[in-house]
């Protein structure tokens, strides 16, 4: 009979600390600012960012340790097993409120004009963890006020707390190393590298960045109070790449007439970006942060069914009734082979329905070519359908996974077409985590490319050359089409060739027959090529949310749309990931008719 086995003493769990008497798992790396926010407890921070490079410098984030000798920073201290940490101890209180004063010593008490007032983290932090009195009787320093860096972003230096954020950002994530510190020990400064304008596509982000009112935007500047904005989560139309955003809107209320007697729509004061890591991280770029403009052009909104009884007479809104009678008894409208037309901003809804509206005219003996038909876009769909195995053209791209990038264009290029795409892969570039290399669109293949490494990035085709130097790419190689318009992805997932690759095909055509053009109006406005072509028709119908050149002096009929940032719209961004877009929640009658016109005139469509 074996002897029994001696008593073991159980090993230490090496994952674990405890924060405020609560444990934490950890995985190694973790620093005690991220365990700490696993379990919803939250340390105060200003330099820390979890895009940014770790500095430890504002000292805000102060953490008793036991075992310690001094208080440490939680945004750079690693987590290690049986840590015991203290957020809430009398030595850290009186080490943040340490901090605070010397933070304020000459902060400007300029918080009532202060564009940050309301979301400024120094003036929540004073008044939770700061010294009740100020013992400060020097006179403070005056630094530069309200200097203009760049056309949308404003320095007040005096406001500056020296997080270095922006700077950081500027460096690390954009790599352009626009902004710095200047001077040395008491009289450092943020400022432009050698007084030069900041020239970034997105300078933006470091508004976002800054807890104080250091860096303000000039798109907002004096335009509202923060407690004034309500807040909606939407997708940036500002091109293909779908930033997850926040809409952030002031009312009217509806009792107050507006000047211009128009209905109260709500007006869209900024855009800001939501962290999605997959798909924009923390950021956004400049052209969809400050492109929403249009949408607060309450004059231009279409919000009647309209149409035009003869050329060269303006539009007038008339009844569904009278709309129907026009589209049954005009000629050209009974001409045969309609074409219909749909834009790539229109979301996966419209698409639906003008999918539904083609079957409908079909089986009631109204011809229709098809949808965005052209004889390109038959030899287009044919190469997708041959392509679509592909890991990166059918699936969801992952930029994380590329060793090797292949493109016509170097990486700032790419900001123009494809901004976050740029800017993610720059990132990675300048880490050295990847080589970029710049060939002709005609021969990005190389036989000597590693597949398994290699991500070839391709320009929409738009003619019968460019398809065939696509076609060229191995067929199990990685490739991502660089579109440009919001939902162009979305078209191809759906069988149909977007716009933008038809618009070199569409040169001096003329259509065949009546159109109807499914279009959503977004920042980026309708192609001139589209328009040129649309305006040869015999008869247009367009269903649009704004007002247009197109609209304006050739369609024979307007539909009224929702805009696209007031509606629940789906998108697939250019990773060929599809996402909503709750929009902007409101309630006034002029949408609320809008909604319930659109549904009429698509039930009486189906009919016709």
């Amino acid at each position: 009979m074996s002897s029994p086995l001696p008593p073991t003493t159980p090993k230490p769990d090496n994952t674990k600390l405890t924060i405020d008497g609560v444990e934490v798992e950890f995985t190694p790396g973790t620093t005690l600012i991220q365990a700490a926010k696993k379990i919803g407890k939250y340390i105060p921070h200003f330099c820390y960012h979890e895009g940014l490079s770790i500095v430890g410098q504002c000292r805000m984030c102060f953490v008793e340790v036991e075992g310690a000798p001094k208080l440490a920073t939680a945004c750079s201290t690693p987590a290690a097993p049986g840590m015991k940490v203290h957020t809430q101890s009398e030595k850290v209180k009186s080490g943040q409120n340490a901090t605070l004063e010397f933070t304020l010593l000459n902060h400007p008490l300029d918080c009532p004009i202060c564009d940050r007032g309301g979301e400024c983290k120094l003036q929540d932090y004073t008044y939770e963890f700061g010294p009740p009195l100020s013992r400060m009787i020097e006179e403070k320093y005056e630094r530069d006020k309200h200097r203009p860096v760049s056309e949308q972003v404003y320095l007040d230096q005096e406001r500056c707390i020296l997080c270095t954020r922006c700077v950081r950002f500027s460096s690390e994530v954009d790599g352009r190393n626009e902004l710095v510190v200047n001077q040395r020990g008491h009289s450092n400064v943020i400022d432009v590298f050698e007084g030069r304008p900041m020239q970034s596509n997105f300078s933006g982000n470091v508004v976002d960045l800054c807890p104080v009112g250091a860096l303000t935007a000039k798109d907002f500047r004096f335009a509202a109070r923060p407690w004034e904005l309500k807040k909606h989560e939407g997708l940036c139309t500002g091109c293909s790449h779908g930033c997850n955003i926040e809409i952030h809107t002031k009312h009217r209320h509806p009792g107050i007439v507006r000047p211009d007697k128009l209905p109260p729509t709500p007006t869209i004061q900024r855009l800001m970006p939501k962290e999605n890591l997959q798909v924009n991280d923390w950021w956004m770029c400049d052209k969809g942060r400050w492109g929403y403009h249009f949408h607060n052009q309450a004059e231009e909104r279409i919000t009647e069914i309209q149409i035009r009884r003869s050329p060269g007479s303006s539009l007038e809104p008339v009844s569904l009734r009278e709309f129907q009678t026009l589209l049954t008894s005009s000629p050209q409208a009974q001409q045969a082979d309609w074409e219909f037309w749909i834009s790539d901003d229109q979301p996966h809804e419209g698409i639906s329905w003008a999918k539904e509206l083609m079957e409908s005219w079909k089986s009631r003996g109204r011809k229709v070519r098809g949808l965005n038909p052209n004889g390109f876009s038959d030899k287009f769909l044919s190469t997708w359908k041959n392509k679509s195995a592909a890991p990166l053209w059918a699936g969801v791209a992952d930029l994380s996974q590329p060793k090797v990038i292949v493109s016509s264009f170097d990486y700032r290029e790419l900001e123009k077409i494809a901004p976050l795409v740029s800017l993610k892969l720059g990132q990675r570039l300048r880490k050295g985590q990847i080589a970029w290399e710049k060939r002709s669109s005609e021969a990005l293949h190389n036989s000597k490319d590693n597949l398994e490494e290699t991500l070839y990035l391709v320009s929409p085709p738009r003619d019968e050359s460019s398809l065939r130097s696509f076609e060229t790419l191995p067929a199990n190689s990685k490739f991502l089409i660089l579109w440009e318009r919001s939902n162009a992805r979305g078209l191809v997932s759906e069988g149909i060739t977007p716009i933008e690759s038809l618009l070199n095909s569409i040169k001096g055509q003329s259509p065949k027959g009546p159109v109807f053009l499914f279009s959503q109006t977004t920042q980026n406005g309708m192609p001139r090529e589209l328009e040129e072509y649309l305006k040869k028709a015999p008869f247009v119908i367009v269903a649009d949310s704004m007002n247009s050149n197109l609209v304006n002096h050739r369609a024979d009929a307007v539909l009224p749309l929702v805009p696209l940032y007031e509606t629940r719209a789906t998108l697939t961004n250019l990773l060929g990931l599809r996402q909503v877009s709750e929009g902007v929640h409101l309630n006034h009658p002029n949408v609320a008719s809008v909604r319930r016109g659109g549904e009429a005139v698509a039930s009486a469509l189906r009919l016709l």
